[in-house]
């Protein structure tokens, strides 16, 4: 379908009309597919979406120290809270006496994402846990 027999040049021009309305064809096909899959996709049953993720949340005192650990490849801080200290991936700007929290979205295929939120007086962001 996608190759003809022979070279272009040496067809006739009914052969090259089939050719190119066989290619137009298919194609269309895999258009109409694809576009009936997107519209599937909003509009099928909830029974058939994943349930949405659950957030278990509590808290982790207050900041006492942040220190920043910088490598080659990769950039780490540790935060001492009045609760433990955490081991979080990027650098965190907080300032002691910020209100953290710890937040574990659990996601019902078994996968968590756990994450220290820290709310600065500049921003509030959540840091992945190493």
């Amino acid at each position: 379908m996608f190759r003809p027999r022979k070279p272009v040049g040496e067809m006739s021009d009914d052969e090259v009309a089939a050719y190119l309305s066989g290619n137009w064809r298919f194609l269309g096909w895999a258009l109409l597919v694809a576009g009936l899959l997107i519209v599937w996709s909003f509009i099928k049953p909830d029974s058939m979406r994943a349930p949405a993720p659950v957030l278990a949340e509590r808290s982790a005192g207050t900041v006492e120290s942040v220190e920043v650990h910088h490598t080659a490849f990769d950039v780490s801080s540790t935060v001492r809270t009045t609760d433990g200290t955490y081991q979080v991936s990027g650098a965190v700007s907080a300032a002691p006496g910020d209100s953290a929290v710890f937040r574990e979205w659990s996601n019902p295929a078994g996968s968590d994402y756990p994450r220290l939120c820290v709310a600065s007086r500049i921003k509030s962001v959540c840091y992945r846990l190493e």
